[in-house]
Order: structure tokens, then C-alpha cells, then sequence
């Protein structure tokens, strides 16, 4: 909801922030960051995980299948072969979209901590 509203404000507005602040310009963009985080890790997590029964009777029918492995962060859900191959079930993209997701947070965090710091420095809050 948070990246709908983001975009439709970048169309309607032709600015990046609704805040006009540096902090809150930085707290955009921590929350920002957490949603795409947030539905790239369920969309990732639904396509290796929760599709898994699927997908992995579709490695089992494989000739060859000996076993699959699962990891949390980055997502990873490996069916493995007897010759050698491995078939990941999480799409190629979900795991770049999470590390760009956690960049923006950190960013975002930095860029907050700096308006942070001229609002205690000068007294007033900075454009």
C-alpha cells in the first residue's frame, strides 16, 4: 500500500517526499524500504516456501532427486540432483530486491540521523 501511495504521489505531485524535512524525507524511505522488503520476502517466500508441495513434488518427479534445503535470508529453496544440478524454486530477483530493500532502511536511517543532528545543532529544522 505504502509503494502505491508513493507512486501516485510522485505522479500527482512531481516531488520524491511528502515531507519537506530532511528527517522525515529520511523516515519515508526507512518505511519505504521495510514495505518493499516486506512483500518482496512474502512474495519470495510464498514462490520457494508456501508454493513448495508443488514445486517440490515437481523436483521429486525429477529422475535423480535426492534431496531439497531450505534457508530463511537470503531466500533459498535448492532441490538437488544426483548428477550435480541444482533448481532453485525462489525467483532469480526476490533476493536483490530484499538487499536494495534493506539499503534503502539504511539509508533512510542515515538521512533521518543527519536532520536529526542539524535540528539539535542549529535549533531549527533543516531543508
Amino acid at each position: 500500500m505504502v509503494i502505491i501511495a508513493k507512486v501516485a504521489h510522485l505522479a500527482a505531485a512531481h516531488r520524491w517526499f511528502f515531507s519537506r524535512t530532511v528527517r522525515g524525507r529520511g523516515v519515508e524511505l526507512m518505511v519505504l524500504g521495510v514495505s518493499v522488503f516486506v512483500v518482496t520476502y512474502t512474495v519470495g517466500f510464498g514462490e520457494g516456501w508456501l508454493g513448495g508441495p508443488k514445486l517440490r513434488n515437481a523436483c521429486s518427479d525429477v529422475p535423480g532427486y535426492t534431496e531439497d534445503s531450505e534457508r530463511a535470508f537470503p531466500l533459498a529453496h535448492d532441490c538437488y540432483l544426483s548428477d550435480g544440478t541444482v533448481i532453485e524454486l525462489v525467483p532469480v530477483w526476490v533476493n536483490p530486491m530484499l538487499f536494495i530493500a534493506l539499503a534503502g532502511f539504511a539509508t533512510g536511517v542515515l538521512i533521518a540521523a543527519r536532520g536529526q543532528y542539524n535540528r539539535w545543532v542549529t535549533g531549527r529544522s533543516a531543508r
